[in-house]
């Protein structure tokens, strides 16, 4: 009986947490970028062609484009343009 109720309450609480937040990298330039991602995971390179968004790329992370650097969480859109990144909430 413990078991069940135990079992019901992590699932229900797991019911109610709200969407798992991400964030996003949307390329505003027409060319293509590669991006580094570091997060809890390690580092990689991830290539986001003009024009389009990767998503979602992180739940919270640390993006590099060239000289810029942007700490990035939560449900941000991270925007390339003029190859600088921004954050744009």
């Amino acid at each position: 009986m413990k078991t069940t109720l135990a079992l019901a309450a992590v699932l229900a609480a797991t019911l109610m947490s709200g969407p798992a937040q991400a964030v996003d990298v949307k390329n505003a330039d027409d060319e293509s970028h590669v991006v580094l991602v570091e997060d809890s995971n390690g580092e990689r390179q991830v290539t986001i062609a003009g024009g389009e968004t990767a998503a979602p790329i992180c739940d919270v992370c640390v993006l590099t484009l060239g000289d810029d650097v942007v700490d990035a969480e939560g449900q941000q859109t991270v925007m390339i343009k003029g190859g600088r990144l921004t954050i744009s909430e």
